[in-house]
């Protein structure tokens, strides 16, 4: 009991310390990207206005007043703090719709497209690792190894790329691009494409990562011994080496998720051109529009923070060894 209080209280301890670092990583953040992007050439207006009301200085001077561009960047920057943090995250200058609306459908749209293939390639992957670890060497380890090796080592990007021309160019099953409702069976359809396309690389690295792990774990001498006093040998896969490869593996998932969010959609969203967070936030820097730039932000710096600190709580968690603080 004691010592499930001591667990508690470090757990606690640990979330508060993460938590006061998070406004602070928050505002340097975001400061950096904001004057980064009011350093950048071009004019923001030029993306609201037509061509033929941006010559115009009574339109322009209208407009560079109404979304506070007249005024210095410090004084930007905290205009835009202070309205974020109730909710007022300001309009598009391309679309003219309110960026709250738009951040929070890319960022449902990205997570249901990278959480449905970390779905069904968790458990799979996790199981066939771990028979291949018990059968390594064997001519069915060998041949999976080949297989995943190739799905490993196939850039994303190369991938998307060889799926649409299949899929979408030459067979016609799928379309090109573009959404032509957002019912539920239309969602669906048009998620085939880059789930494959995430399922294949992702599959295959976490297989061969539980794989190496076990190997690794089935090596050790406590294992050995445990063998030589003659334990069953389900017990000991199943009790003790299996149980010590999700260690690594269980912050290797985390990890997965996060840099899925945040690096892998970059790719993926704008092949297929799906609607998620990392494609508006591609757009909105093409037309300089801060506004969606920096509510993309604030989602991935949310994002990494649960992330991060929930890779440490479950480390400690399979790890007792672990103490967080």
């Amino acid at each position: 009991m004691r010592e499930r209080l001591d667990e508690m209280t470090g757990l606690k301890s640990y979330i508060v310390k993460r938590a006061v670092l998070l406004p602070i990583t928050f505002i340097i953040i975001t400061f950096i990207v904001f004057m980064l992007y009011l350093s950048a050439p071009g004019d923001p207006v030029d993306y609201i206005l037509p061509p033929q009301q941006a010559m115009r200085p009574e339109i322009r001077d209208r407009i560079i007043t109404m979304y506070g561009l007249d005024k210095n960047p410090i004084e930007q920057y905290g205009i835009w703090l202070k309205n974020f943090f109730k909710g007022e995250w300001g309009y598009s200058f391309k679309l003219g719709l309110p960026v709250r609306d738009l951040v929070t459908d890319a960022l449902f749209f990205t997570l249901i497209l990278n959480f449905v293939p970390f779905l069904i390639v968790l458990p799979s992957s996790i199981w066939l690792g771990k028979k291949m670890a018990i059968k390594a060497n064997s001519v069915t380890d060998r041949v999976v190894m080949g297989v995943t090796l190739l799905g490993y080592s196939i850039p994303p990007i190369v991938l998307g790329i060889f799926l649409l021309w299949l899929f979408a160019d030459i067979l016609q099953i799928f379309p090109v691009s573009g959404f032509e409702s957002m019912a539920f069976g239309e969602v669906v359809f048009r998620m085939i494409l880059p789930t494959i396309a995430i399922l294949i690389g992702s599959f295959a690295y976490l297989q061969r990562f539980v794989r190496a792990n076990m190997l690794e774990v089935l090596r050790e001498d406590y294992i050995i011994t445990a063998r030589s006093k003659g334990l069953d040998e389900k017990t000991i896969i199943n009790k003790h080496a299996f149980k010590n490869t999700l260690i690594p593996v269980s912050t290797y998932i985390v990890d997965y998720v996060t840099v899925g969010l945040i690096t892998g959609s970059f790719i993926l969203e704008n092949i297929f051109s799906w609607p998620g967070l990392a494609r508006l936030t591609v757009s909105a820097s093409l037309n300089q529009d801060i506004y969606i730039v920096m509510a993309n932000l604030v989602m991935y710096v949310i994002i990494g923070f649960i992330a991060f600190i929930l890779r440490d709580i479950i480390y400690a968690y399979v790890d007792p060894r672990v103490m967080l603080g």
